[in-house]
């Protein structure tokens, strides 16, 4: 019997963009507003950053408006 260890993988990364989670706006962020641990929530789907890289965005500013429940990408802050 062999393994379609291509289509596992497949299986497993809809599987895991599901049941993660990444970093998004817990409110409106204005353009040159500081990020704080308090404007960011932790939300499913995953398909952003991860929680492990919340350090880029501590203390950096947003380059742009950042509208409430938007999945934060690293092109987002300075």
């Amino acid at each position: 019997n062999p393994v379609d260890k291509a289509g596992q993988l497949e299986e497993l990364a809809s599987v895991r963009a599901t049941f993660t989670r990444s970093l998004f706006t817990a409110r409106p962020i204005n353009a040159g507003e500081e990020i704080t641990p308090n404007l960011i929530a932790y939300k499913k789907p995953a398909g952003g950053m991860r929680w492990e890289e919340m350090s880029r965005l501590i203390g950096h500013k947003a380059r742009r408006h950042l509208p409430a429940d938007h999945m934060i990408e690293p092109s987002d802050v300075d």
